[in-house]
């Protein structure tokens, strides 16, 4: 093997969404990272997607630490991880892993030359991969394999994310597109009888970008079995969608996708919530396909057995993007505090932890706005008291406009306190 001469004290195996999450905040905390991807180039499936629900954003930055971000911030993550504490490894797998934790060697190779390379001196390692979606072609789903105009959901995250929107078949512009739920979940002859969670609200946002890039021009129509929206304002995003975007929801169950009269069109059949058989034409169908089940759970489960190797949420089940940053950042304070234990500090190194804001207890200042938030028959004295009696280290203070004026104000106190958190 191959002894490569740097040693990062943590390695993190996969640099999607929870990968890069967890090693931004190991470098902003001053630990190096050694970070490995089989694929090309880092972001997941989260950098083949155009924006995210709820706000329609790219969602990107929602991965960068909350404190100290100073040093995650300066580059876009979309073009790939820039941090002087992290060294990413493309096309790379994790094959072994050896030794107690502090004092691990772990062994790798190289996807595309099955070259393999050892690092020495490794405290923890962090498996961080995430779920590869299903592929419906595989299994012809719905005519994918032979009708062009069938695509997956993240295919019509490429296409949508050009200038105008055009269908594969003709480059036209689709009049009315569908959406069809729960492609490769909750199919039990498939193998998968599980909800992927994630590809409702997917779905959703999909359809009311695709209003957004036609002008309202598009037909949008979400053939779906149960709608999960259960994260916060899910709900409301639907709502919106359906009200005020103007995407129809039709809950039923499809039949079979068949070419329709005109050429590139497919006609969905479907039996409605009365029994009825239905069928309506459509210029373009996306596919919502959820997770692959055949990943590399037993791999990771393999190596996880191991002293000093952390297997994230994120490896184990679809989630998405709010869910698998949290777990992601609860992971690191788990892992951080392990690795203080033991890890000999100097005095310098000390001062620099009590200092930091990842190490200190919060002390939490609540400011509550009386103006378009309170009731203004609220008794703001007994909230204020009752919130204090909930929490230690906390303090509230009741204003009637936030301004730059009123932050001014109460600057020393926050600085003389070491108020450390702000609601």
């Amino acid at each position: 093997m191959e002894n490569k001469n740097s040693q990062p004290k943590t390695v993190i195996v996969g640099s999607g969404v929870s990968g890069l999450s967890a090693a931004l905040h190991f470098a902003e905390s001053g630990r190096e990272v050694m970070l490995v991807d089989k694929a090309a180039g880092s972001g997941g499936i989260l950098s083949m997607l155009d924006r995210q629900f709820f706000n329609d954003h790219c969602g990107m930055c929602r991965i960068l630490p909350m404190i100290k971000r100073e040093g995650s911030q300066d580059f876009c993550l979309k073009r790939g991880v820039f941090h002087e504490n992290i060294e990413f490894f493309p096309y790379t797998e994790i094959a072994s892993v050896d030794g107690a934790p502090g004092d691990m060697t772990v062994g790798f190779k190289t996807v595309e030359t099955n070259e393999q390379f050892e690092k020495k001196g490794v405290s923890v390692v962090i498996l961080a991969g995430g779920s590869d979606l299903f592929d419906p072609s595989e299994t012809d789903f719905y005519g994918m394999s032979h009708m062009p105009n069938v695509v997956t959901a993240v295919s019509f995250e490429r296409m949508i994310s050009g200038n105008v929107l055009e269908r594969p078949s003709d480059g036209k512009e689709p009049k009315k597109i569908a959406w069809i739920q729960c492609v490769g979940s909750r199919n039990v002859t498939a193998g998968s009888p599980y909800c992927s969670s994630a590809c409702c609200m997917f779905a959703v946002k999909e359809a009311v970008l695709a209003k957004e890039k036609t002008d309202s021009r598009a037909d949008a129509a979400i053939f779906y079995m149960d709608m999960r929206t259960f994260g916060r304002d899910f709900q409301r995003y639907r709502d919106d969608a359906e009200d005020k975007k103007g995407v129809r929801f039709i809950r039923c169950r499809i039949h079979s996708i068949e070419p329709a009269d005109q050429e590139g069109d497919l006609d969905i059949f479907y039996i409605d919530n009365h029994g009825e058989k239905k069928k309506e034409t459509f210029s373009l169908v996306v596919l919502s396909t959820g997770k692959n089940d055949l990943n590399e759970t037993d791999n990771y489960n393999r190596l996880a057995s191991a002293d000093g190797v952390y297997l994230l949420e994120s490896a184990k089940e679809f989630r998405d993007i709010s869910e698998t940053v949290k777990g992601a950042q609860s992971a690191v304070c788990e892992v951080a505090e392990i690795l203080d234990c033991m890890t000999e500090r100097t005095n310098e190194t000390r001062q620099q932890k009590d200092e930091s804001l990842y190490f200190q207890k919060p002390r939490l200042l609540v400011l509550m706005l009386k103006k378009g938030v309170l009731n203004e028959n609220a008794d703001c004295d007994k909230i204020g008291s009752k919130i204090e009696n909930l929490f230690q280290n906390l303090e509230t203070v009741v204003v009637d406009k936030l301004d730059s004026a009123f932050l001014e104000d109460i600057k020393d106190s926050v600085l003389e306190k070491k108020i450390n958190r702000l609601l």
